[in-house]
C-alpha cells in the first residue's frame, strides 16, 4: 500500500472548501468570510507551506459566537460549520470541535450538508492531530509504547466517529458532501497507515514486529487490511467527484 504523506493529504482535502461555500456562502450573505475561506483554501492547494493561514483565521474571528447568535436560527448551524472547518485547518482543533457541537445543537435539518460535515469535524481533528504529532517525529521514529498509549485508541475514535455518519445520510444528502465523506474516511486510513510505518524500536528488527502487530490491531476497527478499506472508502465516491483522483 502506498503511504500518503500527512500535509499531501490535508492539502487535498481542503478542495471541499469550494464545494460547500459555493452554495452555503451565497445563502448567508457573507461574501466577506466567502472571499478570505475562498483565498485561504486556493492558496493551500496551491502551495503546502502556505503564509495564508491568517485568512481561515479572519474566517474564525468574524463568525463569533455573539455574530452567530444573531443570526436567523436556519443560518445559525451552517455558520458554527464553516467556523468549524475553519478553526480545523488553522489548528485550533479544540476550537473546532466546540463550534460542531454548537452547530449540530443548532438543529441542522436531517441529511443536510450542514448536518454531516459538522458530525465529521471529530473525526478530522483527531486525524490531522495525529497526522502532525507523528510527522514531528517522523525521523526519530514513533515508540510502540508511545503509539499503544495515544494514537492507537485515537485513531480508532476517529474511524468510529467517521464511520458512524455514514447513518445520518438521507435522500436530501448532496452527492458532493458524501463523496467529501468518503474521502475523509479515506484519509484516516491513510493517516493511520502512515503513523504506523513511523514506528520504529531499538529493538534488532527495527520495529518491524511493533509495526506489523499495530497494522493487524488498527485492521480489526477497519473491519478489512488496510488496502481493502481503502478501496471501499474510493468505491463509493461518484465517478464524476474530483476526489476520485486524489484517493490514490
Amino acid at each position: 500500500m502506498k503511504i500518503q504523506h500527512p500535509q499531501r493529504l490535508l492539502i487535498q482535502s481542503l478542495l471541499f472548501g469550494l464545494l460547500i461555500l459555493g452554495v452555503q456562502c451565497t445563502t448567508l450573505h457573507y461574501a466577506g468570510i466567502q472571499s478570505d475561506f475562498e483565498k485561504a483554501v486556493l492558496a493551500d492547494n496551491s502551495s503546502a507551506d502556505s503564509p495564508f493561514i491568517d485568512r481561515y483565521q479572519t474566517v474564525e474571528a468574524t463568525l463569533t459566537d455573539t455574530y452567530i447568535m444573531r443570526l436567523d436560527p436556519k443560518l445559525k448551524a451552517n455558520a458554527w460549520m464553516l467556523r468549524a472547518l475553519s478553526q480545523w485547518r488553522s489548528g485550533d482543533f479544540d476550537g473546532a470541535r466546540r463550534s460542531a457541537e454548537k452547530g449540530l445543537n443548532a438543529d441542522p435539518p436531517e441529511g443536510s450538508r450542514d448536518l454531516i460535515v459538522l458530525s465529521m469535524i471529530d473525526g478530522m481533528t483527531i486525524t490531522t492531530e495525529r497526522e502532525r504529532a507523528a510527522r514531528v517525529i517522523e525521523k526519530q521514529g514513533l515508540q510502540p509504547s508511545a503509539y499503544a498509549d495515544h494514537y492507537e485508541s485515537e485513531l480508532a475514535e476517529a474511524w468510529a466517529s467517521l464511520s458512524s455518519v455514514e447513518r445520518k445520510f438521507g435522500p436530501q444528502t448532496p452527492t458532493a458532501v458524501k463523496d467529501y465523506w468518503s474521502y475523509e474516511c479515506w484519509r484516516c486510513i491513510q493517516a493511520w497507515d502512515y503513523v504506523i510505518s513511523t514506528i520504529q524500536s531499538d529493538e534488532a528488527d527495527g520495529g518491524r514486529v511493533a509495526r506489523n502487530t499495530a497494522r493487524k490491531r488498527a485492521e480489526k476497527h477497519l473491519g478489512t487490511d488496510f488496502d481493502q478499506a481503502s478501496a471501499n472508502a474510493v468505491a463509493k465516491v461518484s465517478a464524476e467527484s474530483p476526489f476520485r483522483s486524489k484517493m490514490r
